[in-house]
């Protein structure tokens, strides 16, 4: 059966095997860039790198409001346009990222206390705005289907910033707030290079003008679809957000780095779910779209089991290897925490189908749910089950949340 997918879909097949690659490169850059930086900082000093590292992630979405999700589709379907699209979408994203700047700085002077966190917030903050500007040209490169010069961009990227993480390593007595400039060379490294591809490439479309009508188009579609994004990275980082104000940082700092380890392999599902979207969800054709969906939920689902499974079983050495021993009492994170794959890969599928079926508003209100309740259930079960409660709270969003939309999907025409 696999063989004959592999025939029949050349293209797809390729595009997931460079994903992948790629993916398992970044996986094993990040992994160890959080074990230098878990090991060479407090865990008081960790849980305040990380709480300055969600609420940057939260305000970074700001600029993602002319994200490739918007830009690739339109450089995909209108060719005759392509250079307005990209020098249109280059000026959106200018004026979002200065919007950014502008309200992320108001919550650091207002809302974060301490002033090594306020110095690590804007540092995680200006880089990849600067960076979410530039990478406007490596949209082409995914709408024209090449996706491994991107790629390697973003893997050379992730390897300056493990450079730069190992250099801060051996400085003793180092502010925990120096390692977040390993993010801010990460992201200049990967926009300078993604403008150099562009123009060293023989077939690129070149630089156009401003389009008002295409600004236009951009900016209302783009809204909708970013103000989701939004919620959804409030969802994903709500609960270190929300265990600052319930523990302390040094419970938050070890419940962070464990859960960073997770994020770093669901990665690799989320990349290879949005691969196959064009073409099982995103299709032109109507007829069995619905079962495809639910085939790639089987396979997806069938992934996360095994790869969920094989963390469990080696869970102590995964933790004990990249964290240290330090972080060992709460490995039982990880073994509860892996498992969150399952629905973190059908809630990138379902998100999916959203953006097909162009129900915009629909997924806004998903994440309201989810946000709504991972917030009441964090407050009612976290101070009496401790980080327990923390886990069980998330699972109970992310149930809600599927069982819903599984739901609606179930009972409407494809």
């Amino acid at each position: 059966m696999i063989l004959t997918f592999i025939k029949k879909n050349p293209k797809i097949t390729f595009n997931i095997f460079i994903v992948f690659i790629e993916r398992l490169l970044q996986l094993v850059l990040t992994i160890s860039s959080f074990g230098i930086i878990a090991n060479s900082i407090s865990l008081t000093d960790n849980g305040k790198f990380f709480y300055a590292y969600s609420w940057s992630a939260v305000f970074l979405t700001i600029s993602f409001y002319a994200g490739a999700e918007l830009i690739v589709p339109k450089l995909s379907k209108y060719h005759y346009l392509k250079k307005n699209i990209i020098a249109t979408g280059f000026y959106l994203r200018i004026f979002y990222a200065i919007v950014c700047f502008i309200i992320g700085l108001i919550f650091c002077l207002l809302f974060l206390k301490e002033t090594d966190i306020k110095i690590a917030f804007l540092i995680f903050l200006i880089g990849p705005l600067f960076s979410e500007v530039l990478v406007v040209f490596a949209c082409w490169f995914t709408a024209t289907g090449r996706n491994i010069w991107f790629s390697g961009v973003r893997t050379l990227g992730l390897l300056a910033r493990f450079i730069v993480v190992y250099v801060f390593s051996k400085v003793n007595d180092i502010n925990f707030y120096y390692f977040s400039l390993a993010y801010f060379i990460e992201a200049i490294v990967i926009g300078m290079l993604a403008v150099y591809i562009y123009y060293k490439h023989p077939n690129n479309c070149g630089w156009g003008k401003f389009n008002y009508k295409v600004a236009k188009s951009m900016f209302w579609h783009g809204l909708i679809i970013g103000i989701g994004l939004t919620f959804n990275y409030i969802f994903l980082k709500l609960d270190r957000i929300l265990l600052e104000k319930l523990v302390d940082y040094k419970i938050l700092g070890s419940y962070s780095a464990i859960m960073q380890i997770n994020e770093s392999w669901f990665n690799v599902g989320v990349a290879i779910c949005n691969i196959l979207a064009p073409y099982f969800i995103f299709t032109k054709e109507t007829h069995g779209v619905k079962n495809k969906f639910y085939i790639n939920a089987i396979a997806l689902t069938i992934f996360a089991l095994i790869f969920s499974f094989i963390i469990n079983i080696f869970s102590v050495k995964i933790v004990s290897l990249v964290l240290g021993v330090s972080y060992l009492p709460n490995t039982y994170l990880l073994e509860l925490s892996c498992w969150f794959s399952i629905f973190i890969f059908l809630q990138q599928l379902c998100s999916m189908w959203w953006l097909r079926q162009k129900k915009y508003f629909f997924q806004i209100f998903i994440w309201i749910i989810g946000i709504s309740c991972l917030g009441i259930a964090t407050l009612l079960l976290v101070p009496t089950f401790g980080l327990y409660g923390m886990i069980y709270a998330i699972f109970i969003a992310y149930t809600v949340m599927l069982t819903y939309q599984f739901y609606i999907i179930k009972n409407e025409s494809a």
